[in-house]
């Protein structure tokens, strides 16, 4: 197989294998959401630059190397555009100093084209990276499709044929041709997909792909203009491609070359994502936005969270240690890397700071987030902690760092959503949170490792209910609603759990049904102002959006806590939910789920 970093180096001319006389200066950036790479192309008529980036300092570095070539060799300079993306073109707007004083022209899709004449920030991006946009007219229109009243767009040296290779391929696939002089060419394949204009450009066994292969990724899937179906005809056309010629070498627009082999592994990957991808919520500033505030919020929850866990462990491993089990003290410290995930969530606040100071955009925060959240996913190993934490905390620490990045990627997720009756729900929310992880019995019966997992599940179980006394009040013709049952229960003693630890001595659960809703009451036997403070209730409220139930404060006089509502009404479930009938054990005393109905939904997420 071949080594895509033999055979090429960045930042230096070397010769384009499959051409007879053309050159190549690859300017491949660190991997940055501000600025795309970009690279120089020298020909027998022309010098090229694919993409000149979002950075002052890489078109400065890039118009030094190529402009006193161009002049010494009185050859014109061409700036060819993948898309209208300011990662990609922003520097632009530096060509009116060029072309005072030398022969530059810019060529793009002509979809991009009206974008930039118009200096439209949604479809440019601009918008989502907090950008004003000039309005810029380029010189080349690609792919150009109206009357030749625009022909004076049409470079003498361009072949404005345009040729679709549906025969070849099945799909549409349009293809043009720059005649670079001396026998080479440059040919020009329109991929819409990741954006109407998306094009790539191929020379010799190179070929420029720009973003089709992280089109898929969170925040990139579902900006304004990506098209589910023109990407997978796309990524299926330059399959097609790869197979048919004698590409060798693929250069994304960020990140370092692929092999063509490799290319169409990932291509081939990419369309069994797209295929498991449900709908999408657009991605723009709005969303931005929200996200931005979300991600602020998860990583000082995250950082909370955390730190609990680390303390309960090492609290278990200095018990154990002093009974002398000094083996198993350590098993426990060792179980997790606490300081790893204090790096990750630091390393995140830094760049939290650095967009607070203007230094990065709102779009590094997101970024940063969701790598930091994806790292310490692969660090928590919920698996390893069921013996000594609560199954219910495990799973909502799980749904905490995964809820993040399903909002992020914009999906609208399917979730069981089942019938039950609150009443018997909160029968059984309170059996459930009284009940021990433990049994004193169980301990001494235990033998070897069993008793070292006994002893160490009694050790680390908290009582934190312990002290708080719990009412439950029944309200007559409750109306069942419709939840994730398992996600609602973790949810529920969760918050639970954060009135409690905020030593609240007393409070009430009230189930209520009225024409427009049905939900439960907590009633708080307490004046504290600051039980639950506004981050965390935020954190709480959107757990419970999942579950399809709206979690409000109660503040009136005489009366403190909070709501958890549902609307009842199965019509409001929206069009299109399947509903499918489960036969199940009818309910005894305590139990929560009704007989009979399950439902498939769609859960709309706000992003």
């Amino acid at each position: 197989m071949l080594n895509e970093k033999i055979l090429v180096e960045n930042n230096k001319w070397q010769d384009v294998s499959g051409t007879k006389q053309a050159r190549i200066f690859p300017h491949m950036v660190t991997p940055d959401i501000m600025s795309s790479n970009s690279f120089a192309i020298e020909s027998a008529n022309q010098f090229i630059i694919i993409d000149p980036g979002g950075y002052t300092t890489q078109w400065d570095y890039l118009t030094g190397i190529v402009t006193p070539l161009s002049e010494k060799k009185s050859l014109p300079l061409m700036i060819y555009l993948t898309h209208c993306h300011v990662d990609h073109c922003l520097m632009i707007g530096r060509c009116t100093e060029l072309k005072a004083t030398r022969d530059v022209k810019v060529a793009i899709h002509e979809a991009g084209a009206q974008i930039l004449a118009k200096g439209e920030t949604k479809m440019s991006m601009a918008e989502l990276y907090g950008y004003s946009l000039s309005p810029f007219t380029p010189d080349i229109v690609l792919f150009q499709t109206e009357q030749k009243a625009q022909a004076p767009l049409l470079s003498s040296d361009f072949d404005g044929q345009i040729d679709d290779l549906h025969d070849q391929t099945g799909r549409q696939f349009l293809r043009q041709r720059m005649d670079l002089g001396g026998g080479d060419f440059l040919e020009i394949y329109h991929t819409p997909g990741h954006s109407p204009d998306s094009v790539c450009y191929r020379i010799g066994t190179l070929i420029f792909i720009s973003d089709m292969l992280s089109a898929v990724n969170p925040m990139v899937a579902g900006i304004v203009g990506w098209d589910r179906e023109n990407y997978i005809d796309s990524i299926r056309n330059l399959i097609w491609l790869l197979d048919s010629s004698d590409i060798q070498l693929c250069f994304p627009g960020h990140g370092g070359p692929v092999t063509a082999e490799n290319a169409k592994k990932k291509m081939m990957r990419i369309l069994d994502n797209l295929k498991g991808l449900g709908s999408l919520k657009e991605f723009n500033r709005d969303s931005l936005t929200d996200a931005k505030i979300y991600a602020l919020d998860l990583l000082e929850e995250v950082s909370d969270v955390f730190t609990i866990l680390a303390g309960r462990l090492y609290a278990l491993s200095y018990h154990l240690d002093k009974l002398g089990e000094s083996e198993e003290a350590e098993k426990y410290l060792n179980m997790f890397d606490a300081d790893q995930v204090e790096f990750y969530i630091i390393d995140f606040k830094s760049v939290v700071e650095q967009v607070n100071q203007g230094e990065l955009i709102d779009l590094h925060l997101v970024f940063e987030a969701a790598n930091a959240i994806r790292k310490i996913i692969k660090v928590f190993d919920q698996k390893k902690f069921d013996v000594i934490i609560s199954k219910s905390y495990l799973r909502r620490v799980s749904c905490l760092l995964k809820d993040f990045l399903t909002v992020i990627r914009g999906v609208d997720d399917a979730i069981d959503l089942e019938e039950i009756n609150l009443n018997h729900f909160s029968n059984t929310l309170i059996k459930e949170i009284k009940t021990c992880l433990y049994d004193d019995e169980s301990i001494f019966d235990a033998l070897g490792d069993d008793f070292l997992t006994a002893l160490a599940t009694r050790i680390a179980y908290v009582p934190i209910f312990k002290e708080l006394q719990i009412d439950v009040f029944h309200g007559e013709d409750i109306k069942p609603v419709f939840t994730d049952y398992q996600r609602f229960s973790d949810a529920f003693k969760g918050l639970l759990e954060l009135i409690a630890v905020a030593k609240v001595k007393k409070l009430s659960l009230s189930t209520f049904s009225d024409e427009n809703r049905t939900g439960i009451k907590i009633m708080i036997d307490d004046s504290n102002n600051d039980i639950i403070m506004e981050r965390k209730f935020k954190m709480q409220v959107r757990k419970f959006q999942v579950c399809q139930a709206l979690l409000s404060r109660i503040h009136t006089p005489g009366e403190r806590g909070f709501c958890l509502s549902f609307c009842p009404d199965r019509s409001m479930l929206g069009e299109g939910t399947a509903i499918t009938r489960h036969p199940q054990e009818a309910p005894g005393e305590g139990d929560a789920v009704q007989k009979g109905t399950k439902v498939r939904r769609f859960v709309k997420n706000a992003r």
